[in-house]
């Protein structure tokens, strides 16, 4: 949740109705030293080729189901304890802004979107920099994270809202398109694009601005928009209208998608998960479709296939847009079934037929009642709770705010005690409320092993804040607002402290319940992701800067390497080169950890 503050309001155009209005920009950049006879360009992937693993791992999630799992095996349970240091090149970028996007690698050559928006390609066997990417205008606050590959090209969003195809061999701009949203109001762009079917798909961040949230598509050879779709309604012919009460300042809305857009080309669809609604509280009685929900597009149109609410009028901001979807296809109840799974800031793990929207007989997702208050009368009554257990706690308690660095006096900023709750308890003016914990599987990706079966998340049992509503009668209003806005003040006790608890766990998709769970060494939170391998491995790393790997299966801890000259901070890819496997990651530091060691390093390991 975000602490008290006023936002300009501007309306846009119509929901769930594909828009393909956008100006084409061309400008120029600067590039550095290239050495194109060395790359060999991404061609325009088809769709198997994008779905399978193999030796390469060309979309931000290894394939396009977005699963972060290699097929390789070379490296597995066996050896992988003598793994050594391969390469490590220091990038020309000052310490101090960490980058949580992952690589790319195709045909040798290891791409990677750095801070500040800058792009670098690098041999994937040296480390050698073989050509450099800077953009004209420095995004200081950018946090990429990731980058897409096709067609000959790179992709990536800036966070000014552009976005930019580079050529690959050599790293030149072949075109910039934008802006896709206006960054005064508060919209940025900075998830992992995604690339399939010739297309380009991308959401937009800023929902805790008010702003409705859109997914769109772009062709990928000229950045021309397609469709755009937006994921809140604003008339009543929109799918989702009814579902917010009257009187409803729809321009509000949010459901923005600040994750990666799922491609999905055997069902024609793209996934996509979306963000809160905006403004936290106050809002008239409603579950406020498309906002905390999973929604499947045309991948064509950009039309609604289906869209399944994950949580009823969210005023937490328990938003699905920060763990991406992964889909996968597997044997459920004696049948093979296409699944999305979706692990969530609350801890709680759904798991729907991703052709239907639809939970499976198998795995039901109850409405279960939960907490009211009369100080919140417009809260649902209910809330889906999947059917399995959660993988983190659900209940906050005064002895975890004490130990995460929280105010041991457990009273709030106006001298009242702090309510000490579960998920989903009202926030309300008139006392501090910590609803449970919070952010608890945040961006870093999970994965699904096609060795194992199992599906894993990397997630912190973190940011126990305490919350107070601001009374409606303190609404601040923003400009051009003809209606209400009211946002939540906050006092900080766990948000990225010293001392979080992070956790490997593994989940069977076919129960939903827990194979193992492992708490991650020395103090440290679990905020980079998982990658998991057919070596029957599962790799993650530490804030104070180490490479694990977990037996897939038992999660025993088999290996840990020396310690890095940074923090991790994004998740790893592995890859093949001349037969050799390399486990490769950005080392630069964690954003969400005050105990944070930057840098800018990029470390490869491999056999001996």
């Amino acid at each position: 949740m975000s602490r008290s503050r006023k936002y300009t309001r501007r309306r846009t155009a119509i929901l769930l109705a594909p828009l393909a209005v956008l100006a084409l920009v061309v400008v120029g950049a600067s590039s550095g030293a290239t050495s194109s006879a060395k790359i060999t360009a991404p061609p325009a992937f088809t769709a198997a080729q994008l779905a399978k693993p193999g030796e390469d791992w060309i979309d931000f999630g290894g394939n396009s189901m977005n699963q972060h799992y290699s097929s390789m095996s070379q490296i597995n349970k066996s050896n992988v304890n003598t793994l050594k240091v391969a390469w490590q090149t220091h990038l020309p970028e000052a310490a101090g802004v960490a980058s949580p996007g992952g690589g790319l690698e195709y045909k040798g050559v290891y791409y990677f979107g750095a801070a500040n928006d800058d792009i670098y390609a690098l041999d994937a066997a040296t480390g050698a920099i073989l050509w450099e990417y800077k953009p004209t205008t420095p995004q200081p606050r950018s946090k990429l994270r990731g980058i897409a590959m096709g067609d000959g090209k790179i992709f990536f969003n800036e966070y000014d809202n552009y976005i930019v195809a580079l050529d690959a061999t050599t790293g030149t701009q072949v075109w910039k398109i934008g802006p896709v949203g206006d960054p005064l109001s508060g919209e940025y762009n900075q998830s992992a694009i995604t690339y399939a079917n010739g297309m380009l798909f991308s959401g937009t961040g800023g929902s805790d601005s008010g702003l409705r949230g859109f997914i769109a598509a772009y062709d990928a050879k000229t950045g021309k928009q397609i469709w755009k779709t937006y994921t809140v309604p604003l008339s009543p012919k929109d799918p989702g209208y009814n579902t917010w009460g009257k009187p409803a300042d729809l321009v509000h809305g949010g459901g923005g998608d600040w994750g990666k857009v799922v491609a999905d080309p055997a069902n024609g669809i793209v996934i996509a998960a979306t963000a809160n609604a905006e403004p936290y509280a106050n809002r008239p009685p409603g579950n406020d479709l498309y906002t905390a929900s999973e929604i499947a597009l045309d991948m064509k149109t950009g039309k609604l296939v289906w869209g399944y609410q994950m949580v009823h009028h969210d005023t937490w901001d328990l938003d699905m847009s920060a763990n991406n979807p992964v889909i996968f296809d597997y044997t459920l109840g004696g049948k093979k079934v296409q699944a999305v799974d979706q692990a969530t800031k609350m801890g709680l793990n759904f798991i729907i037929n991703r052709k239907t929207g639809k939970p499976f007989p198998q795995l039901p997702i109850p409405e279960v009642k939960v907490p009211q208050s009369p100080e919140a009368p417009n809260n649902s009554k209910t809330q889906p709770i999947p059917t399995g257990e959660p993988f983190a706690p659900q209940c906050a308690t005064p002895q975890e705010w004490i130990a995460a660095g929280g105010n041991p006096s457990l009273l709030g900023p106006d001298g009242k005690p702090i309510n000490f709750a579960c998920n989903y308890e009202p926030v309300v003016p008139s006392h501090y409320t910590v609803p449970g914990w919070h952010d608890v599987a945040d961006w870093p990706p999970s994965s699904f092993s096609q060795t194992t079966g199992l599906y894993y998340v990397c997630s912190t049992n973190t940011r126990g804040d305490a919350y107070e509503a601001v009374p409606q009668a303190d609404a601040v209003m923003g400009a051009g607002h003809t209606g209400y806005g009211t946002e939540n003040v906050s006092q900080v006790g766990g948000d990225w402290v010293k001392g979080q608890v992070g956790v490997l766990t593994a989940i069977n998709p076919r129960t939903n319940l827990i194979a193992w769970k492992r708490i991650m060494p020395d103090g440290n939170g679990c905020y980079t992701g998982v990658t998991t391998t057919a070596g029957g491995l599962a790799f993650v790393e530490t804030f104070d800067g180490h490479l694990l790997a977990y037996d897939a299966r038992n999660g025993n801890l088999l290996w840990q390497s020396p310690q890095q000259d940074a923090s991790g901070g994004a998740p790893s890819i592995a890859y093949s080169v001349n037969g050799k496997e390399y486990v490769v990651l950005p080392v630069q530091g964690q954003s969400n950890s005050k105990a944070s060691t930057y840098g800018n390093s990029i470390y490869a390991y491999a056999l001996p």
